[in-house]
């Protein structure tokens, strides 16, 4: 069979899509024709992102991963493009009563880790539907400030060398302005001791000099420094007090050219 040899209208083709994304026709046979081009017409469906999303809600409420994800390997909806307004998610979630062996809730699982790995800029474990707890080094590395929200109990403190921070979106402002400057900058644990509520971490952080940073004009130097980092975690994991040492000071006056 070669490539558009099946010649529909408009209206056919669009009701046996519908079909296909209601299960009411041959889904996977459908999305294999198109993804080989074998149907004419293809803009008009490509056109149609609000059917796709209501399928995607459908997949997502029936943890139907396999589903969902070759609505996505289509590229009708990209994956951010399906997340306006956060809600239909939690709204799921919220209203599930389900175990969490059953199949469907495994299914919804593996969704917002698939939309996570995508980069899905919403929340996902506010729902519970993500299996691990956010960390430190995903709300830098994947340049989430917003994870700190999850991170940080309420009257969280974090005491610098020269200062205490304790206003969350002060703390998320910094975090911007790192990633504005150094944004491919990416932090590694080189050791780690836990013992009780206390964790201390010896780490580097490492990326290239493309932004303002702490008043310095880009100069397109590699960045590194490097330091320890010591919390203090609540009963839920929660973050109460963090005392963080580095050697950021050196960093700043090699970018600056100081011996």
């Amino acid at each position: 069979m070669q490539r558009n040899d099946i010649s529909l209208s408009d209206e056919e083709l669009e009701a046996i899509w519908k079909g296909a994304l209601q299960n009411k026709h041959d889904f996977n046979g459908f999305l294999t024709l198109f993804s080989e081009g074998l149907y004419k017409g293809i803009q008009k469906i490509q056109d149609n992102k609000e059917v796709v999303r209501e399928a995607l809600y459908l997949a997502t409420k029936n943890g139907d991963f396999d589903k969902f994800k070759r609505l996505f390997e289509t590229g009708i909806v990209q994956v951010n493009e399906y997340h306006d307004g956060k809600t239909f998610l939690h709204t799921v979630i919220k209203n599930d009563t389900q175990s969490e062996n059953d199949l469907t809730t495994i299914g919804r699982k593996k969704i917002a880790k698939y939309l996570l790995d995508n980069g899905a800029d919403m929340d996902l474990r506010s729902s519970g539907l993500a299996d691990d707890k956010p960390s430190p080094w995903e709300m830098w590395n994947l340049q989430k400030p917003d994870i700190a929200n999850y991170l940080f109990a309420k009257n969280f403190e974090i005491h610098y060398s020269v200062h205490v921070l304790n206003d969350i979106n002060e703390f998320k402002a910094l975090l911007n302005h790192w990633f504005t400057g150094i944004p491919d900058l990416k932090h590694t644990i080189d050791d780690y001791i836990v013992e009780g509520n206390k964790v201390v971490a010896r780490w580097h952080g490492e990326g290239t000099h493309q932004g303002k940073f702490i008043d310095i004009s880009p100069t397109g130097k590699t960045f590194y420094y490097g330091g320890i980092t010591i919390l203090e975690l609540l009963s839920d994991g929660k973050i109460i007090k963090a005392w963080v040492y580095n050697d950021l000071t050196d960093s700043l006056s090699k970018l600056k050219g100081i011996k």
